[in-house]
């Protein structure tokens, strides 16, 4: 019967990865096409910004901007939610009985001390550019 089990949980685990992959795949493809259709959707108004002065770098920045934004706002809204989409998923799956160390997966004060590295660092890079002073 342990055999039978650990070969259910193999597969369990198999098929797990090769769906990962699998929307890992189509995540990165969709925030690809949806920087591609920001920038192009832009287009005109890069143009009339550019025209009336703004430097190729400043349209750069202002893009890859807007683009980060765009991240930083589907991260926040997509990792909570990814939390608990897979309590929900491993908690009702009734052919494996899954280990505890496979549930949790991440716990509130790891996630708060991510968060904090990123927000330090992004801050520390803000202020760190040239002509930029804090307060």
């Amino acid at each position: 019967m342990t055999d039978s089990g650990n070969a259910d949980t193999a597969t369990v685990i198999a098929f797990s990865t090769v769906f990962t992959v699998l929307l890992t795949l189509v995540a990165s493809l969709g925030v690809f096409n949806t920087v591609l259709l920001n920038t192009r959707e832009r287009r005109r108004d890069l143009g009339m910004l550019k025209s009336i002065g703004m430097t190729p770098r400043e349209v750069v920045v202002m893009t890859v901007t807007s683009v980060a934004g765009l991240g930083a706002i589907g991260g926040l809204l997509g990792i909570p939610l990814g939390i608990v989409a897979h309590r929900l998923v491993v908690d009702h799956v009734g052919v494996v009985g899954f280990p505890a160390y496979t549930k949790d997966v991440w716990h509130a004060p790891q996630l708060a001390m991510m968060l904090r590295r990123v927000w330090r660092s992004q801050s520390s890079a803000h202020w760190s550019r040239p002509g930029r002073r804090p307060g």
